[in-house]
């Protein structure tokens, strides 16, 4: 009997789980697929709860990975919300049935182990999530970093050609948009051949990084 009502929830929950994967992979909506997932999964642990766990509290320890979870599909706030969810129903669940589980074989310790083996792994998954969130914002200082680097003369710090191209394209396609007319000022130094013959390249280039003041 007990199999049985096992394949009530572990087949409909495989299934769903595989809809969910072939729906991701067509659309790539992480938001729906995330939710979900997490849907399913919450439906299948109660189920399990309110049947399983009645005849032997200890296959609670199979739901300990659950707080790892989250951080796969949600951005830490949304995943915390979860774990927090999970928190609750499992502690409510308990206080609600705190005799049968104290009568039972799992026990007063065997709720200690429990919630201390699910706190732990929580807490290891929280702070490896922070450590991400810092490798990500140190990742995306360097990527503005060399972004700015790739556009930007070294000597003066003004555009290059690269950028140039980029953003005269852009504004000749917004002069295009507007119907109004787009100025461009090019500006020849001239005779800079002649500093660098006779004060030397070093002077030539203080003159070049002074020029972008004017």
């Amino acid at each position: 009997m007990g199999s049985v009502s096992h394949a009530y929830i572990i087949l409909p929950t495989i299934l769903f789980t595989v809809a969910i994967h072939i729906y991701f992979r067509k659309t790539k909506n992480i938001d729906i697929s995330a939710y979900a997932a997490t849907i399913i999964l919450m439906v299948a642990y109660v189920y399990v709860l309110r049947t399983t766990v009645r005849q032997d509290y200890t296959i609670l320890y199979w739901s300990i990975p659950i707080p790892i979870i989250p951080f796969f599909y949600f951005e830490t706030k949304k995943a915390l919300v979860v774990i927090l969810l999970f928190y609750l129903f499992t502690i409510g669940d308990l206080i609600l049935n705190l005799e049968a589980v104290l009568n039972s074989d799992f026990g007063i310790f065997g709720i200690m182990n429990y919630f201390g083996a699910v706190l732990l792994t929580s807490l290891l998954v929280i702070d490896l999530e922070w450590r991400r969130l810092d490798l990500i914002g140190i990742l995306r200082d360097k990527t503005d970093e060399l972004e700015f680097i790739s556009m930007t003369d070294k000597l003066t710090g003004l555009y290059n050609r690269v950028k140039l191209d980029e953003a005269l394209a852009l504004e000749i396609d917004r002069s295009h948009r507007s119907q109004e007319p787009l100025s461009v000022i090019i500006l020849n130094l001239d005779h800079f051949k002649h500093v660098n013959d006779h004060y030397e390249h070093l002077v030539g280039d203080e003159v070049l990084q002074a020029l972008p003041i004017f």
